[in-house]
């Protein structure tokens, strides 16, 4: 089972339609992001991250984050 923030997390990971950073985790209701996203990782979910943004379930390429967002 997994906590509250990392529930929410989760959910807005999956609804992302690209990469999502610590501060809209934050903005979207997860107290601890960092936390949750440890949580989800720890528990098997496929959490990419690359200079702060984040990425449910895909591999990021090379310089991905930083050609998402300019």
């Amino acid at each position: 089972m997994l906590s509250p923030d990392a529930e929410r997390a989760l959910e807005i990971l999956r609804r992302a339609d690209g990469p999502v950073t610590y501060e809209e985790l934050s903005g979207g209701g997860v107290r601890w992001p960092g936390d949750a996203i440890y949580e989800l990782q720890l528990t098997g979910h496929p959490v990419d991250q690359a200079h702060g943004a984040l990425r449910l379930g895909r591999t990021m390429v090379p310089g991905f984050a930083q050609a998402a967002t300019g």
